[in-house]
């Protein structure tokens, strides 16, 4: 898998689903990650570090390996694992649309930023 990646570019994607309220938002984050050349000696230093074993695409950009890694285009917490960013806009959205509720039941039209972020369980 290593000698595949190295010198070349490739996309690591993840899907990501929040489903809340009956309604869903599904989005996938796209990153481009660059690769330098490696050589069989640096593959086997990485291989032997353990590092790899445990990770989908046989590299870990936080550790070791970001030694190799020329350019990420997008998200970096992608390739780690979780697309933090998006994430954070999703719920942000549905937060959004909760607090709209909320106040729209009191009576108050638009959402305030300082009801943002503090909805509780169950509400």
């Amino acid at each position: 898998m290593l000698r595949r990646l190295a010198g070349r570019s490739h996309e690591v994607l993840t899907g990501v689903c929040l489903v809340h309220d009956g309604t869903y938002d599904a989005q996938v984050a796209v990153t481009l990650v660059e690769f330098a050349p490696m050589t069989d000696d640096e593959i086997a230093w990485y291989v032997a570090s353990s590092e790899p074993m445990d990770k989908a695409g046989a590299y870990g950009i936080q550790g070791r390996a970001s030694r190799f890694v020329l350019r990420v285009v997008g998200s970096y917490t992608n390739v780690v694992g979780l697309p933090v960013a998006l994430v954070h806009q999703m719920l942000s959205r549905a937060g959004s649309r909760r607090v709209t509720e909320r106040r729209a039941a009191r009576g108050v039209s638009g959402p305030s930023s300082a009801d943002v972020g503090r909805a509780g369980p169950g509400e």
